[in-house]
């Protein structure tokens, strides 16, 4: 409008100067060009500002566009690395690598770094860098996809679990490129794979617990509980100790992967600071690491042998029961010298633990069999073992045709040394026939408590002959007659705290019953050898009745 307006003001004002003017014509031509000029000003003016104003639209629109795109990237950026997630593309024809800074952080690259396709790879590990090398060939070749979860060793040193996946993209039906993607998986994959350790390691538990309840011997379950310990921790030898009866010594339960010139080097380890790990793990009551074992003093005595082994490290941690006794040490040995971190040190607790379990287990179980098949003063085999081991000798009798025999030994002045000095003195008494009557037999035979101060003793494996065994059983019997009778020296304690020294005699009235191929029922065995002896006491005591049966084979 304001052009319009200047328009015909300068029309005006042309047309004032034509009028004054005394050359018409000429005036008109430079009002007429006078106009025009103005007319092509105003134009171009109308146009520029068209122009400029259409630029800075299309600059605000492209900027409004660039930031979307910068707050696009930087929320891929911010998510990827949230998700630890990076973008990656290989130019197949200049072997251009291009990598987000995702990728280049999970490698712990710095930003910026430029990798050709194999320098990428040379990060896997050598299995891992073999797969993936193939996959990217197959790309290549057939344009086959991918998806993998690979091991990638970072520029520090790092050790990190990648899910990769990628594709090939065509041109032209050509593979030029490829692109793809990572993403950090390590968290994930550690607590899978602890999972999966765990998993084992409750299955390797419950395993033991299996061969605990079968009643296989402490040292097999724990040679078992040993390897599969190393089996789950590749890189570990095993060793487990157990303390002595006098608990001043320890020597090896289980060490199934250890050389046996090591293993014969640390068993009978004394319980003591400074004998190697194990002992001084025993002693002091703690875990005891010692990384470096060329040059630790502990291993003074152990240090060519340990070189030899090809260890170099040792973490030993005691194994306690519930009410804190020592019953043993549970220790790793390993290849490197090394300190256990946290985890270790757990682990290596709940080793210990477990083993303590299995070893009182064991413990609890051969105790309860003492209790069900031994007599607990004597330590002799009860009357319910004895029956079993009848039953075995009877069958045997009948495999070999040879003839066995059954003793009852019934002890004839016993009462009066307990009601003159009570039943403990007694009980000194009767340990003491019980090692003269094991001392009389042989190691094949068995000596058996039956109650009070009756014992059985049943011979086995005697002569074929009838009279030739009875004649062996005899020569037994006087033998155990003669030494029972011999005198005892008994110590008892009296209740002022001293010592009181008593002499004791004797002697003992024996019944025998000989037996073969089952010609007699075992209650018939045992009930005529018992009568046997109430013939001998008949007799005048201190003296052997053979029940007289007839055996034939």
């Amino acid at each position: 409008m304001q052009g319009i307006l200047s328009f015909f003001s300068l029309r005006g004002w042309a047309g004032t100067a034509v009028s004054a003017s005394p050359a018409g014509g000429s005036n008109d031509n430079i009002v007429l060009f006078s106009a025009i000029a103005a007319i092509l000003v105003l134009a171009a003016s109308f146009f520029v500002r068209f122009v400029l104003r259409r630029f800075e639209r299309e600059i605000e629109l492209r900027r409004e566009i660039e930031k979307k795109l910068r707050d696009t990237n930087e929320l891929l950026e911010r998510t990827g690395r949230l998700a630890k997630v990076g973008g990656w593309e290989l130019d197949l024809v200049n072997d251009n690598h291009v990598m987000t800074e995702e990728v280049l952080r999970i490698r712990d690259l710095p930003p910026g770094t430029r990798l050709t396709g194999e320098e990428a790879l040379s990060y896997y590990s050598p299995e891992d860098y073999l797969i993936r090398r193939a996959q990217h060939e197959a790309a290549v070749r057939d344009g086959i996809p991918w998806k993998t979860e690979s091991l990638l060793t970072t520029a520090t040193g790092r050790k990190v679990w990648v899910h990769s996946h990628g594709e090939a993209v065509f041109q032209d039906g050509k593979v030029v490129k490829l692109v793809g993607a990572i993403q950090d998986i390590t968290d994930r994959k550690l607590a899978e794979l602890d999972l999966i350790k765990r998993s084992k390691e409750l299955e390797m538990h419950n395993r033991i617990l299996r061969q605990i309840n079968r009643g296989l011997p402490l040292e097999e379950t724990l040679e078992s509980m040993a390897w599969q310990i190393e089996t789950l921790h590749p890189g570990m030898f095993c060793a487990i100790m157990l303390v002595e009866g006098d608990g001043r010594r320890l020597h090896c339960g289980a060490a199934p992967r250890l050389p046996d010139s090591f293993v014969e080097a640390i068993d009978g380890l004394p319980v003591k600071e400074g004998a190697a790990c194990c002992g001084t793990s025993a002693c002091l009551g703690e875990l005891v690491v010692v990384n470096d074992l060329e040059h630790h003093p502990y291993f003074d005595d152990l240090r060519d042998i340990a070189r030899m082994a090809g260890v170099k490290s040792c973490w030993s941690q005691p194994i306690l029961d519930y009410r804190g006794s020592l019953l043993g040490t549970f220790a790793i040995y390993l290849r490197e010298a090394v300190e256990p971190n946290d985890g270790e040190i757990v682990l290596l607790e709940t080793y210990a633990s477990f083993a303590g379990l299995v070893i009182e287990r064991h413990r609890a179980e051969k105790q309860i069999r003492s209790l069900a098949f031994y007599d607990a003063l004597t330590g002799l085999p009860n009357r319910r073992l004895l029956v079993d081991r009848l039953t075995l000798a009877m069958a045997l009798s009948k495999r070999t045709a040879r003839h066995g025999a059954l003793m009852f030994v019934d002890l004839d002045n016993f009462k009066p040394l307990n009601d003159a000095h009570g039943h403990s003195v007694g009980d000194l008494l009767l340990t003491q026939v019980a090692r003269r009557l094991v001392a009389c037999v042989r190691e094949m035979d068995t000596v058996a408590r039956f109650g009070g101060d009756e014992f059985v003793v049943m011979l086995t494996e005697l002569d074929a002959d009838g009279d030739e065994s009875a004649r062996q059983a005899a020569q037994i019997a006087e033998k155990i007659r003669m030494t029972v009778a011999e005198p005892y020296v008994l110590k008892s304690r009296m209740r002022g705290g001293g010592e009181e020294i008593i002499e004791h005699r004797c002697s003992s009235s024996i019944g025998v019953v000989m037996f073969v191929n089952h010609y007699l029922p075992l209650e018939e065995i045992m009930r005529q050898a018992d009568a046997a002896m109430y013939r001998a006491k008949e007799a005048g005591r201190n003296t052997v009745f053979f029940a007289r049966t007839e055996l034939t084979v």
